[in-house]
């Protein structure tokens, strides 16, 4: 999903906001793709960092395009437990569930996508209120009790097919 968001992506966001910069936090990048993205203008690779959640806080958006699969994305739960609104993909946001345009922003194609991340990065409000709500949902339905509810169920269930 990297390549997505620095290929087809950024240079939408550039465009709009010439000095904004993509942070990729981690370690473990393979060296082809360190080349592609360290050629491209605002892309910036951080490689390990020992305190991701610092990383999480002190960004302005937290960009998420999960392009396959889907279930709970725990760096998208990461980083509303931060209070960082997020940008996804509808893949990103099936396990997780909150209410698009509200909880989360979800886009699909790259223009969409880079969209949603201009609005969130020119308007602090939005932001704000995104991020609110986003940190608002994990805490209703990510819980610790929430969770523990959602296993106990599945248990339950579980045992009564069973017998």
């Amino acid at each position: 999903y990297l390549r997505f968001l620095a290929e087809k992506v950024w240079l939408h966001v550039r465009r709009e906001i010439p000095d904004a910069t993509l942070l990729v936090v981690g370690g473990g990048l393979p060296v082809k793709e360190q080349e592609l993205l360290s050629g491209i203008p605002g892309v910036r690779l951080t490689g390990f960092v020992e305190n991701l959640e610092l990383e999480y806080k002190s960004a302005s958006v937290f960009a998420a395009p999960i392009l396959s699969g889907g279930g709970i994305i725990v760096k998208i739960l990461d980083a509303m437990a931060a209070g960082v609104p997020v940008v996804t993909t509808s893949y990103g946001n099936e396990g997780i569930r909150a209410e698009a345009g509200k909880d989360i922003l979800v886009a699909d194609s790259p223009e969409d996508f880079a969209r949603e991340l201009v609005m969130l990065l020119k308007d602090p409000v939005l932001r704000n209120a995104v991020a609110e709500r986003g940190h608002r949902h994990l805490m209703v339905n990510f819980s610790e009790e929430r969770m523990i509810e959602t296993l106990d169920a599945a248990y339950q269930e579980l045992i009564s097919t069973a017998g």
